[in-house]
């Protein structure tokens, strides 16, 4: 209400102090009025982004919305002034007083236009963040993970997170908290998903970069909800927490925090970019993407099966842990089947469980052949209120559904029944999803994102 009205006063002021320049000014030509339309318009968008950004001070705001209103009074009827600054110059004497008054009146709209692009500097700290945001991180590996001689440890990897979908909680002072669902897999290929909840800090410079840091991943006795493992028990053995968190009974190395991001803040388009910064030596992969605001205001949305209806646009791309590339091919890369590695389609959202749609797979095998598969498909879908979930797919192949044509029989082999997690935001109509399927084996995971047709 505050900005409404300081916008009124300004634009009623400046109404007053146009009436009285319109004599003194009216006979301007259309090369002056040209160019303070240009001007108007550049500093309008300005003053539009000033009326919903909460970081503008109202008097930067009052300056923009009367350099606005000013500049386009200045360039109104710009089809008419136009002819006539045509008609002027081609049959007309350039007069000194036109000359004089049309240079001083460029050089005002010159220094409105610097005046506006000064006065929209942004600076930013820990309340730049504040509220829920939606989270998607895919991996990214160094020459540690390839070079020759497994000099990084390859071999010896522990169990990697390979993606995450979920929310960061800003709190707008410097404290994080959130939920993750991690894509996890070892060297052999056995996928574990992990579900967790965690709690850290975060700061942010002047300049808009800054860190988040995860220090602790809650397991019990904390009254949160303890980490869910699919499958439970995991593979390798002892149960979900020793994968998360330090036990002296945990047959494999825990995934222990604390954990580094490096960050940039976008506050025009209210996302955050951020890449993981982690220090422990040997081979790792690090994780990196993107968290974008789930709602319009900083309280939590409360998200149903009803949040999603209609249908998506979806596309997805191809992700590998280090069961792709260990020395000794532990997960078979040799023997693997066809993979599906690229993938574009939509999703039919019902609002209540029920999804299908299409999809077309760019699928190809370790020879190099290449098969598309396009195929409609049926599933189901879950919500929970925090806007996480889980999509299930599964395809409806026949013969005719690969190009080029198989053998009968062979086409609907080389699509089986798909899982995804996801997480939405509300604030972009946008769901970013992971591939969460747990068979054993090298394999190529899909992930992406789906926004309205």
């Amino acid at each position: 209400m505050f900005r409404r009205q300081t916008d009124s006063a300004c634009v009623r002021a400046m109404g007053k102090d146009i009436g009285q320049r319109r004599s003194q000014w009216g006979g301007m030509r259309g090369c002056v009025k040209i160019s303070c339309l240009t001007v108007a318009l550049t500093i309008g968008t300005l003053a539009d982004e000033a009326k919903i950004s909460p970081g503008w001070n109202p008097r930067v705001r009052c300056q923009l919305a009367i350099a606005a209103s000013f500049a386009l009074h200045l360039g109104h009827s710009l089809e008419q002034e136009y002819v006539r600054a045509v008609s002027f110059f081609g049959s007309e004497m350039m007069n000194i007083g036109v000359i004089g008054r049309s240079a001083s009146l460029l050089a005002l709209c010159a220094a409105i236009e610097l005046s506006a692009g000064a006065s929209v500097a942004v600076s930013f700290s820990t309340s730049s963040l504040k509220g829920r945001f939606t989270t998607h991180l895919e991996p990214a590996t160094s020459f540690a993970g390839t070079v020759l001689g497994d000099a990084a440890g390859v071999t010896a990897a522990p169990r990697q997170h390979v993606m995450r979908v979920g929310y960061i909680d800003w709190d707008g002072i410097g404290g994080a908290s959130g939920r993750f669902i991690a894509t996890t897999d070892t060297n052999a290929g056995q996928t574990m998903t992990i579900d967790y909840l965690w709690t850290g800090s975060y700061t942010v410079n002047p300049d808009g970069t800054g860190t988040l840091n995860i220090t602790l991943i809650k397991v019990p006795p904390d009254p949160a909800p303890a980490p869910v493992c699919t499958p439970d028990p995991p593979p390798e053995g002892g149960v979900c927490t020793d994968y998360i968190a330090p036990s002296p009974l945990s047959p494999v190395p825990a995934y222990v925090p604390p954990e580094t991001f490096a960050l940039t803040i976008s506050k025009r388009y209210n996302t955050v970019s951020l890449v993981q910064q982690n220090s422990v030596g040997g081979a790792k992969i690090f994780l990196q993407g993107q968290a974008v605001r789930q709602y319009r205001t900083n309280t939590p949305y409360f998200f149903t099966s009803g949040s999603l209806r209609k249908t998506w646009a979806v596309n997805f791309a191809p992700v590998t842990s280090f069961a792709a590339i260990a020395p000794g091919d532990p997960a078979g890369v040799a023997g693997a089947t066809q993979q599906t590695f690229l993938r574009v389609g939509y999703i039919t959202w019902n609002g209540f469980v029920i999804a299908n749609g299409r999809m077309i797979d760019t699928t190809e095998n370790n020879a190099g052949t290449t098969i598309v598969i396009d195929y409609t498909w049926q599933g189901t879908y879950t919500v929970n209120s925090d806007g996480t979930g889980t999509l299930t797919v599964t395809p409806i192949v026949i013969d005719s559904s690969c190009t080029p044509m198989q053998a009968p029989g062979v086409c609907a082999m080389l699509v089986g029944t798909q899982t995804f997690a996801f997480t939405t935001s509300k604030s972009l109509q946008k769901v970013f999803l992971m591939q969460t399927s747990s068979t054993v084996g090298a394999k190529i995971f899909l992930h992406g994102s789906a926004q309205p047709q």
